[in-house]
């Protein structure tokens, strides 16, 4: 009997939420990580973008991940975890402390994706002017942009950051790799 794309996803599903229930209560962290990732694959797979499901599923893969220093598995699914990058962004790590933003950030840079995922193009361009030791209205003359919307970039950078001060949003790029 074959059985449709559908009844295979869903036989998949029902196996993988097996070996996570068995892998939570055994405490097996490194199946932890291969069973949320490959939950995440499926669920893509079936386009069933729950956005809530796949968050925190990858929030508990990181936050594994960052606590037993485990890589491989985030290696093998670079393909899923790159397509929920591009797909969710920043959302991604909705609830993410800040070792778990910087093991993220490390994962990010061994599979080589894209890590201006913190911070938008435009809020890169402001860091590296910051970076300078430009004022806002220095700044915004150089981008050619207004000195509110600078003023706005620099407010995000904080926040993406989870700094409070210029200093500290350089200190911390240059940290994390996003600023030399």
């Amino acid at each position: 009997m074959l059985l449709s794309a559908r009844d295979q996803n869903q036989q998949a599903m029902e196996v993988t939420n097996h070996l996570l229930e068995i892998s939570r209560k055994e405490r097996i962290y490194l199946r932890i990580i291969g069973a949320d990732l490959l939950k995440i694959e499926l669920l893509l797979k079936a386009q069933s973008l729950n956005k809530r499901m796949i968050r925190d599923l990858y929030h508990e893969a990181i936050h594994y991940g960052n606590e037993y220093e485990i890589l491989n598995e985030f290696f093998i699914y670079r393909k899923e975890i790159d397509r929920l990058i591009k797909e969710m962004g920043n959302e991604l790590m909705e609830n993410f402390d800040t070792e778990e933003r910087h093991f993220h950030q490390k994962i990010l840079r061994l599979l080589e994706l894209d890590e201006v995922t913190i911070l938008s193009h435009r809020e890169m361009d402001v860091l590296n002017e910051l970076a300078l030791g430009l004022t806002n209205k220095e700044i915004s003359a150089k981008l050619y942009i207004s000195v509110a919307t600078t003023k706005t970039h620099i407010l995000n950078i904080y926040r993406k950051l989870e700094v409070n001060s210029r200093v500290q949003a350089i200190e911390e790029a240059r940290r994390i790799g996003i600023l030399d």
